[in-house]
């Protein structure tokens, strides 16, 4: 049986991953789905300064995590916490339509705001990719950040 991408992504970095314990709740995206079935969570560079820790299938909404409070925003209402680094919160967004699994900048200062500033990836996969790419070296979607 092959992996599929997600998978091999993960298998051949500097990434420390827990087994899998289920799928979340809801509709998900396919590739963050293949990464639920395999494993729980996944730490991507856990010695480097910047460490990535995608989160377990049990999904937090953004706003109660970032903000402390149920923001009653319709644009924001199905955003969870999919992966953390220091103080910065990366949301996938699990609305039904175009930004299905678009992965947004969740920080406290910019929450919630889903435009081609706080855009990180448009997939999990692609996220993934550039969570890689970074080497754990620094916060990639921040202009200038090292």
């Amino acid at each position: 049986m092959s992996l599929t991408k997600i998978i091999d992504l993960i298998e051949n970095s500097d990434c420390t991953t827990v087994p899998s314990a289920g799928l979340p709740n809801g509709p998900i995206p396919n590739d963050l789905a293949d990464f639920y079935q395999h494993y729980s969570s996944a730490v991507f560079y856990p010695q480097a300064r910047y460490s990535f820790t995608i989160q377990s299938p049990i999904l937090e909404r953004s706003d109660f995590v970032v903000m402390n409070e149920d923001l009653e925003d319709p644009d924001s209402a199905n955003w969870y916490v999919l992966v953390k680094c220091e103080d910065q919160i990366i949301s996938i967004d699990l609305t039904p339509g175009p930004q299905f699994g678009y992965c947004y900048d969740s920080f406290w200062d910019s929450y919630p705001s889903a435009d081609e500033s706080t855009l990180i990836a448009k997939s999990f996969t692609e996220l993934v990719e550039k969570i890689i790419k970074s080497g754990g070296k620094n916060l990639f979607w921040i202009p200038g950040h090292t």
